[in-house]
């Protein structure tokens, strides 16, 4: 056996091309043509099934174009008559025909490939957010956190930069700094189908006078909507209606400080008037939506007083509940809790003397009946909490509010369905 014969067996076991090509000839049909396949660093090309063999060109490694068509060998891989188990070709043998130019050594050369590192994430710096009452909370589906928006204590009376802080299951963390300016009594939704947080309203920390603009953060950048603006700027609510893929905005009041009851959307383009008719005009109402029946539900507030009343929002309308609950009751906390299909009510006041008629009572609707729990252990009296359901973890979270002497609160705490638990900054 000549040198080139030895080097050409040598090459051609090392890439078991015979077992390869032998099985693909015991199953294919006769007369198809195939493109280029590879094995590892070597590539074939144009290969065929006859009647009776199969004939492939074997391409070294790297070819280039000066002596391309020296480096194409032909290999004639086995008779066989019908179906032909590799068995039986592996024992009748391959025999190989090499028809080379000029006979160039067949030493495949190796490439040296450069690792590319692994990005990695950069480490989360935990921080706990400022002492704050009457923030937003929202899960974003995407970053898979809890989303604090409009956390900043009431005592800070100069501009600064909008903050949104994200909890993860062990901390929080700023997630983004930037954008527009720091609010308060502003409304925050994340709209889960265009991925962006909705944020709109509120009043400037060095004024009273609320500022109608609408932004939009899509975990990048913030923009500004130049659009037409609803009637209310402050103490309005904000909701994702996933039924509907828009957001909702009820309530509020504007720069006279009149409260109105107008209900408008967003859909990523524009405000729209809905309806105005349904609830009371109020501000300081509990505001969510419920994913089991595809409805917005809304409780209580203030408007001179304290309201009782229920209401559902779907398909467009207002429809009011008849249930007995909790009684008169603004300034709280509301989540629905799609784990166990209930709706939460934690603390608020329940006169218009907010502080004096704070409580920490817990009220769970479920099954069409509210009751009061009696739990050992709960968050403390307060008012204006931040309070949402986090699908990731399923359980409720909830973050500050004020106590019954104006002191804003920064710790927080989880609803697992039946306890409290705190998680950070407990007394």
């Amino acid at each position: 056996m000549s040198v080139l014969d030895k080097e050409v067996n040598k090459s051609i076991a090392d890439l078991r091309a015979c077992e390869f090509f032998g099985h693909l000839c015991s199953r294919r049909r006769s007369g198809q043509l195939y493109n280029r396949v590879g094995i590892g660093k070597w590539g074939f090309s144009n290969w065929r099934i006859g009647e009776r063999f199969c004939v492939a060109q074997l391409i070294y490694p790297n070819p280039t174009q000066v002596g391309y068509g020296k480096r194409i060998a032909m290999l004639y891989v086995g008779k066989y008559k019908g179906e032909l188990s590799m068995k039986k070709l592996m024992i009748s043998g391959c025999l190989l025909i090499v028809l080379i130019a000029n006979r160039v050594p067949m030493t495949p050369t190796t490439e040296a490939v450069s690792e590319t590192p692994t990005p990695t994430a950069a480490p989360i710096i935990f921080e706990n957010p400022p002492v704050c009452s009457g923030a937003t909370m929202i899960y974003h589906t995407q970053l898979r956190e809890m989303l604090l928006v409009g956390c900043i204590p009431g005592s800070v009376r100069e501009n600064l930069p909008n903050v949104i802080w994200g909890f993860n299951g062990e901390g929080w963390h700023k997630v983004i700094e930037g954008g527009p300016q720091m609010r308060v009594l502003a409304g925050a939704a994340y709209d889960q189908k265009r991925n962006v947080v909705v944020q709109y309203g509120g009043q400037p920390m060095d004024s009273f006078e609320c500022v109608r603009e609408t932004w939009e953060w899509d975990t990048q950048t913030w923009v500004q909507k130049e659009v037409e603006s609803p009637f209310a700027c402050d103490h309005f609510a904000m909701v994702y209606d996933q039924a509907n893929a828009e957001v909702i905005l009820f309530g509020g009041q504007a720069e006279n400080m009149v409260p109105n009851n107008e209900t408008w959307s967003w859909n990523g383009e524009a405000w729209t008037s809905v309806s105005e008719t349904g609830p009371r005009s109020r501000a300081h109402f509990g505001f969510d939506y419920d994913p089991t029946h595809e409805q917005i539900l809304l409780y209580g507030g203030y408007t001179g007083s304290v309201f009782d009343d229920f209401w559902a929002w779907k398909d467009n309308a207002w429809q009011e509940i008849n249930i007995s609950g909790p009684g008169t009751l603004s300034h709280f906390g509301m989540a629905y809790d799609a784990n166990v299909n209930a709706l939460v009510i934690f603390g608020g006041a329940s006169t218009s003397s907010s502080f004096t008629s704070l409580s920490n009572k817990t009220w769970i609707l479920i099954d069409g009946a509210w009751s009061e729990r009696i739990l050992e252990v709960s968050p403390s009296i307060r008012g204006l909490p931040a309070m949402a359901y986090d699908p990731e973890r399923k359980k409720i979270l909830l973050y500050g509010g004020f106590d019954s002497s104006g002191n804003e609160l920064d710790d927080t705490w989880e609803w697992d369905g039946s306890t409290w638990n705190c998680v950070l900054n407990c007394s």
